[in-house]
């Protein structure tokens, strides 16, 4: 028999599926930065979910695990690519810089998906381009007597602040450069001097880096290092065979590492590691860089799993990106360099310090 028009006790009942939270929670974890956004539009629930406090510092945890590069393009300017044969580094994510940022440059490194920017008014911002969200800070001290500066961007993870370390140099060889310090708990600067900080190299040198909580800016024979949370200064001297720096100062696997030549007879690049050995801070050569004969090689990152991006010239002066893998020696060209912001890498978050606005 046939119901033409079957009875309403027949007809289907539309049932709501309720989702205990946290099965919800463990189901977003899994998911990436941009599913998670389109999410928190679908409900008063999932948004409450996602954008706890506690799902976010979750999440964060998961993905600082997989960093990837990060392409910052130019407003109105060429659209750059890199491209890798090896799956986990297909498709590096490219953003451009937002309309109101046009005119900044990246100052350091990424930390927990937030950028430092600064633009040519000496105007800071912090940014999570993967939210669409940034921060515009308290104007900077004038510096019209300023003859350079140095400027380190890390994360306090003790205290759960973001601090922007500025080394300010006036004219006069004789003077001792101001450090303006700004905490985002604090949302404010304070100043002050340190003699230590008198020999780091003023201008944009783009190798400091923050490990285990202190920054370490480049200081030509050795570095300086400024612990986060104690908010005071040291120096680390270099070991005395080098002969030329191929490489940043790097984070490999929680130590600070560069890439030396050594000088003499001696062939090859080696990274060393900065070690707690016994009690005191030395240098560890670790292991050889195979990189082509004929090419010059720098090294701008270590992205884990035996991976670091950086740049190779040719005698032509050619300049690629690569990848090497330093477990299989293996160097993969994987782009041509073109004029491009920055290239850094990055961990895709939720994170917003307070006073994040989504303006664009």
């Amino acid at each position: 028999m046939i119901v033409r028009n079957p009875p309403q006790y027949m007809a289907k009942k539309k049932v709501a599926v309720y989702l205990p939270e946290e099965l919800l929670f463990n189901i977003f974890l899994r998911l990436g930065v941009k599913s998670l956004l389109r999410c928190m539009s679908v409900c008063r629930t999932w948004l409450s979910v996602i954008s706890s406090t506690h799902f976010i510092k979750s999440q964060l945890q998961l993905a600082i695990k997989n960093p990837t590069l990060l392409i910052i393009d130019y407003r109105g300017g060429y659209a750059a690519s890199l491209s890798s044969r090896r799956g986990y580094h297909n498709n590096f994510p490219r953003v451009v810089l937002p309309y109101d940022l046009k005119n900044c440059e990246v100052v350091s490194c990424s930390y927990n998906g937030i950028i430092c920017l600064c633009d040519d008014k000496d105007v800071f911002y912090l940014w999570n381009p993967s939210i669409r969200k940034y921060k515009t800070l308290p104007p900077a001290p004038p510096r019209e007597l300023a003859a350079r500066d140095n400027t380190g961007f890390g994360y306090d993870s003790i205290s759960d602040d973001y601090k922007i370390v500025r080394i300010v140099y006036e004219r006069s060889e004789d003077d001792m450069p101001t450090v303006h310090l700004y905490s985002t708990n604090a949302n404010s600067r304070r100043q002050f001097r340190d003699p230590i900080v008198k020999s780091v190299p003023g201008g944009k040198t783009n190798t400091d880096i923050v490990v285990n909580g202190v920054l370490y800016f480049n200081d030509g024979d050795g570095l300086i290092s400024f612990d986060l949370h104690k908010e005071v200064f040291g120096r680390v001297t270099l070991p005395g065979f080098w002969e030329t720096k191929r490489s940043n100062v790097l984070d490999f696997e929680g130590s600070v590492a560069i890439v030396f030549e050594p000088d003499g007879d001696e062939q090859g690049i080696y990274l060393w590691t900065l070690d707690d050995v016994s009690g005191r801070m030395q240098w560890t050569r670790n292991f050889r860089i195979h990189a082509y004969s004929e090419s010059r090689l720098w090294l701008y990152c270590y992205l884990g799993a035996g991976d670091f991006y950086g740049k190779m010239a040719s005698y032509d002066y050619f300049l690629h990106n690569i990848l090497y893998d330093y477990k299989r020696e293996e160097t993969e060209i994987c782009g041509v360099r073109e004029n491009v912001c920055a290239t850094l890498k990055y961990t895709q978050t939720l994170v917003s310090p307070n006073g994040f606005e989504r303006v664009y």
